[in-house]
């Protein structure tokens, strides 16, 4: 007759009619034993009292403990409810490092409330451009109240940015850039005419950058001059543009970010583009790559400067995470932090994980502006309602 599997888990009968006791094994803290599995009728009753065994001598075989099915079931059971209750205490599930869970990572506070379309800081502080009355402002980067009287520059002033001795303001209904001088705060020299709308600006490696969206078009303004002294038109458009490293970066209108050397051939600029996610928007460079919020996409691309290529894609989006659509992104604290472009939210991003570090920080309104100031201080411009936030 075949033995069946329990037969095999069972002891031998002694051929006397005593009982043998299973000594019990030794089990580390905090694993969990089914008591049922212990004497379970795996020995014969006797009809006389035993005498108890004697004890093991030393160096004798311990006896094992012998578990059948319904038995290991039972422990695996009991070692899985410990452990929960051990996740529930400590409330390891949760810890504040989970990705989207834990306090936010920064608090915001509001400095100022008008309809800034950009920011832009200097030594003498910080300005805003408000493209719905058409001035720029200087404003008090400690309280944010304004220094000084609004400068009235005319058009749409899309954009500022400070560099060079200037605060430079685009205007894109005039398609002209203009000159503010910082000390008196006053217009200085001709407007600079520019590709068909302009949207973005960036001072540094060599001039003054300006992404033109209508043209499609970068421009490099000499700031000696103050006048274009190369210009490329791209494939994919241009939409935001920033310096550093390694070049002059620029996001496309549909699924590229183009790199630009800084330095002209005649009055020409040399370009490599690169394929991202759909809808590229907010570019920044930080923490050793350049990085793209793709919107439509709902994706941050992680680029290699010296070789641009891309070496990540983080997916965002989705309850208690980064935004499910990326709009601008800036580098700050060693962290990548991402807006959403329909809710006021802002997350922040492991940049070599991409995991969201703690819950996202709740904003006023739609970020339009990302920058971080000289000091390493970040800022936004928000719009409904239109307002200057700082963060900490």
């Amino acid at each position: 007759m075949t033995r069946t599997e329990d037969d095999l888990q069972r002891p031998p009968v002694p051929p006397r009619r005593t009982t043998t006791v299973a000594e019990a094994p030794t089990v580390a803290a905090g694993t969990a034993v089914a008591e049922d599995a212990v004497g379970s009728g795996n020995t014969r009753r006797a009809a006389a009292r035993p005498l108890p065994p004697a004890p093991p001598g030393p160096g004798a075989p311990r006896p094992r403990l012998r578990l059948t099915r319904l038995g290991v079931a039972v422990a695996v059971a009991a070692a899985v409810a410990l452990l929960m209750g051990v996740i529930l205490a400590t409330g390891f599930l949760a810890s504040p490092g989970a990705p989207g869970t834990g306090p936010p990572p920064a608090a915001v506070q509001v400095m100022t409330r008008t309809a800034a379309a950009s920011v832009a800081f200097d030594p003498r502080g910080g300005w805003l451009a408000d493209d719905h009355d058409g001035t720029v402002r200087r404003f008090d980067p400690g309280t944010g109240r304004p220094v000084g009287p609004a400068i009235h520059v005319g058009g749409r002033p899309i954009a500022v940015a400070a560099g060079y001795g200037r605060v430079w303001v685009a205007d894109i209904s005039g398609s002209v850039v203009r000159q503010i001088d910082p000390a008196d705060g006053r217009l200085v020299g001709a407007p600079v005419p520019v590709a068909q709308g302009p949207v973005s600006m960036a001072a540094g490696d060599g001039g003054l950058w300006v992404a033109s969206l209508l043209a499609g078009t970068v421009s490099l303004v000499d700031p000696r001059t103050g006048q274009v002294e190369a210009s490329a038109a791209l494939p994919d458009g241009a939409v935001r543009v920033v310096a550093g490293p390694g070049g002059v970066w620029v996001s496309g209108q549909t699924h590229t970010l183009t790199r630009i050397s800084p330095r002209p051939d005649g009055g020409s600029l040399r370009w490599r583009a690169v394929g991202v996610g759909q809808g590229p928007l907010g570019v920044a460079v930080g923490a050793g790559a350049v990085w793209v919020a793709n919107v439509q996409s709902g994706t941050v691309s992680r680029v290699d400067p010296t070789t641009v290529r891309v070496t990540a894609t983080y997916r965002v989006g989705g309850a208690g995470s980064a935004p499910a659509d990326p709009e601008m992104v800036a580098v700050w604290r060693g962290r990548v932090w991402v807006a959403d472009g329909q809710q006021g939210v802002l997350a922040a991003l492991d940049p070599a994980t991409g995991l969201q570090q703690g819950s996202a920080v709740t904003l006023p309104g739609v970020v339009r502006q990302l920058v971080v100031d000289p000091g390493g201080t970040l800022w936004g411009a928000t719009a409904n309602p239109g307002t200057v936030v700082r963060f900490s």
